[in-house]
């Protein structure tokens, strides 16, 4: 898949969310495969978030494992689905 499509709703004031990705190029969770999404905070409903993974230096299309990041001390990042997707409309 070309891109990851997250909905989540972000009631944290934490705006950066950060997605890792390991593969036949990146063997463990680090910048090499991290994508960062700028993301708005206090959400009151979901959003849906794209990550063009084939804009990823690293990315050879294939995704091993998947790890979702917030740093934050309030609030809650709630993931309603996350989807992989070779197309976006």
């Amino acid at each position: 898949a070309k891109y990851v499509v997250i909905r989540i709703k972000n009631t944290s004031t934490s705006n950066t969310l950060r997605l890792y990705f390991t593969n036949d190029l990146v063997k463990s969770f680090g910048k090499d495969g991290a994508y960062y999404i700028p993301a708005t905070t206090q959400d009151t409903e979901f959003k849906e978030y794209v990550v063009p993974f084939s804009g990823t230096v690293n990315f050879n299309g294939n995704i091993d494992k998947l790890r979702f990041d917030v740093q934050t001390n309030d609030g809650a990042v709630e993931i309603d689905y996350i989807r992989f997707v070779e197309s976006v409309n």
